[in-house]
């Protein structure tokens, strides 16, 4: 392992935005040891800065220790310097410094905003001692299970813990661990084709009961209970806080504008040690504080704002005194005690500490390592004959158009599956029941790729002689049919194949899991900017593909423009209507899902606050009676529209797992509707997500 790794940080400086993040952690002894890479852009961009220099200038907040360092150029074309942390930095406090960027002629200088170190005494060596004992454990317990043939990659594995013990003894950070992840990763390459992975996990509770994770879960609160809103102030909740990183949760009375602060006690003085200004909104905030507390009794949690709080409970708090000032991180306030009071404030600590993070780290890793197969390896699903030719996957309906009869659904998505024998020939036929263009279907002959074709064209290619299982899906058609009222859509009629051939119907036996939602769910110019049949695609669309995914089929009732509190295109009404109806006239049929996903709210963007709440609120309750005891998967939409409202209901709901989409960077052809690529990646994440949650073998 190099040290090069820990010992170097990058620090970017927008001249545009001016702003730095988080504090820069440093230590005792790191001079000549820790180096800042520097890169100075504009506006995101590079920047050439020949002819200019830049120094560092720095005040302790805790005494009158300052000065300034010049900073040598790297690459000047690029923007680029190198600092490395001098003596006089090193000496333990919070330091305030600006970057100061000026051309050869100091005629035009630019400062930047403060930045922050963080210069202390700590050490991790028991930290790394403590991980190297996991690791040791965790080698010890599997060499019981393990092969001979893999004893030797352990042992590799163990020689490079130990190497890195010095290293890690030294200096610690995230990079080393990273390293140590890495380390393990390859390792369980060759793991993974020879350990059962149920071995590994019984393993892993010896550790789960060494490493004591999840200890922040006895310090939750249920913010339901807490509904009496505060003074507009700065409040310090009385209770220390533990080591480890610390997440805030804060439950705020209103949207507003608050703060999130780290302090450290003297008497009834305290000092800021972290400070975070934040937009909170109504209900329950998680904040990430990237602060490590040391958990010494003298460092608490602070809020500002109108939080709510649970009266007759509690163990008081501290609420800034007159007259005195929140400031900022190295400032400090005067507080008044009203510890006396049974008053417990709607705020609490996460706690998730370095061993913790390895444990679940290496849990995800082992996951994607386990020889159990993959989902994706099986080239069919898992089929029961039925005694009807055809069977039928989703909201189906039998109608009568021109004199004919015929089975016809509304729903993008909608699946029909069947197999023949003895004929080289299949048609599947449909009655064309849609007033603009015509809509394709998608088939799939023995598991292969599906192909898309107007339902006009009903012949498939030819097949031998022998059993051949056909999926068709319901693929394409025009978002704005007039699918409710009119039952505008597909119409299919029949399976005709040579007069030697038979039909068999056939229904799936895996997983099926139910989509609700709006035009993104339904599969809405995934190929185009078309809202129409030859833009759009259901089984390119993200359900298609978690589904796929999963080893799952998917049962989709979505549509364009619909959300919880609006009704959609083609006369759909709003989300909780379409729950029991398929149609205007038409109750839809009994179904049991295994899991139920909803993405929608990407409509609702307008709604009232307290409207949307109430409507998605009666949506989630009416499936969770509908389909009790089905794991229910809420969506932040991809656009992230209504993520805090979306948190809000869905947050200590039993049963419901709120899947936080903020990250996934998914590509569209509008600005909104996911494309091709957008779609496979969304159904991949959503995929991981309820793996994650479920596990693997809930679908095997």
């Amino acid at each position: 392992m190099s040290l090069d790794n820990f010992r170097n940080k990058a620090i970017v400086w927008d001249t545009v935005n001016k702003d730095f993040p988080q504090p820069i952690q440093i230590m005792q002894g790191d001079v000549n040891a820790r180096t800042l890479s520097v890169k100075i852009i504009d506006n995101g961009g590079e920047i050439d800065l020949t002819g200019h220099s830049l120094k560092l200038t720095y005040q302790y907040t805790n005494s009158s220790n300052s000065g300034f360092v010049m900073i040598p150029p790297e690459n000047l074309t690029k923007g680029e310097f190198i600092l490395v942390i001098p003596t006089e930095m090193t000496k333990v406090g919070v330091i305030e410094a600006n970057l100061i960027l000026l051309n050869e002629d100091k005629e035009q200088v630019i400062v930047s905003k403060n930045l922050t170190f963080i210069s202390d005494n700590s050490t991790v060596t028991d930290l790394a001692q403590e991980v190297n004992n996991k690791i040791d454990d965790f080698t010890k317990l599997l060499l019981g299970k393990v092969p001979q043939v893999l004893r030797s990659e352990l042992n590799d594995l163990h020689a490079q813990t130990e190497s890195n013990k010095s290293n890690i003894k030294l200096k610690a950070n995230q990079a080393d661990l990273d390293n140590l992840r890495a380390t393990v990763d390859e390792q369980g390459v060759a793991i993974s084709t020879k350990v059962d992975k149920s071995e590994i996990y019984e393993k892993i509770k010896i550790l789960d009961e060494k490493i004591h994770i999840n200890k922040f879960k006895e310090g939750q609160k249920d913010f339901s209970l807490y509904t009496s809103p505060s003074e507009n102030s700065l409040y310090v909740v009385n209770e220390p806080l533990s080591s480890g990183s610390i997440i805030a949760h804060v439950s705020s009375n209103k949207d507003q504008a608050g703060s999130i602060l780290i302090v450290k006690k003297n008497g009834l003085t305290f000092t800021i040690l972290s400070k975070k200004n934040i937009n909170l909104t109504t209900g329950h905030n998680t904040v990430d504080m990237d602060y490590t507390a040391s958990g010494d009794g003298t460092e608490y949690l602070a809020t500002v704002g109108v939080i709510n709080f649970k009266p007759n409970s509690g163990l008081g708090f501290y609420q800034i005194a007159y007259g005195s000032n929140v400031g900022n991180v190295g400032d400090t306030f005067e507080t008044v005690d009203h510890t006396d009071m049974a008053i417990d404030l709607g705020v609490y600590a996460e706690y998730k500490d370095q061993l913790e993070i390895i444990h679940d780290d290496l849990l995800n890793r082992i996951e994607k390592f386990n020889s159990s197969p993959s989902l994706t390896n099986f080239l069919l699903p898992r089929y029961t004959q039925i005694t009807e030719p055809v069977g039928f996957v989703g909201r189906w309906f039998d109608s009568t158009i021109s004199g004919t009869n015929v089975k016809s659904t509304i729903n993008q998505g909608s699946e029909l599956y069947f197999k023949v024998k003895n004929t080289t020939s299949i048609n599947v036929n449909f009655i064309v029941n849609t007033a603009y263009k015509t809509p394709y279907f998608a088939y799939s002959i023995d598991g292969a790729d599906m192909t898309r074709q107007l339902v006009t064209s009903p012949t498939l290619p030819a097949v031998s002689l022998d059993e051949h299982i056909i999926r068709v899906v319901v693929d394409a058609v025009t978002e704005s049919e007039n699918k409710w009222i009119g039952e505008k859509g597909f119409a299919f009629k029949d399976i005709t194949v040579d007069s030697t051939g038979t039909v068999t119907g056939v229904l799936p036996k895996n997983k099926k899991i139910m989509f609700f939602g709006d035009s993104i769910t339904e599969g809405i110019r995934v190929l185009n900017m078309n809202a129409d049949s030859e833009g759009n695609s259901a089984t390119g669309a993200f359900p298609y593909i978690a589904s796929t995914n999963l080893n799952a089929i998917s049962y989709r009732v979505g549509f364009g423009g619909a959300g919880v509190t609006k009704g959609g295109n083609g006369g759909v009404p709003s989300l909780i209507n379409f729950i029991d109806n398929m149609t205007k006239n038409k109750l839809a049929p009994y179904y049991e899902p295994d899991i139920i996903v909803v993405n929608i709210g990407t409509n609702d963007f307008d709604a009232a606050t307290d409207v949307f709440k109430s409507q998605y609120t009666a949506v989630i309750n009416r499936l969770l009676i509908k389909y009790s005891g089905t794991p229910l998967f809420i969506m932040v939409p991809f656009n992230g529209t209504r993520k805090s409202e979306i948190t809000d209901i869905t947050n200590n709901k039993k049963g419901v797992y709120m899947v936080d989409t903020t990250g996934w960077d998914i590509s569209t052809t509008d600005g909104l509707h996911p494309d091709a690529a957008g779609s496979i990646k969304a159904g991949t994440k959503l995929s991981d997500y309820i793996i994650s949650t479920l596990g693997r073998n809930y679908f095997i």
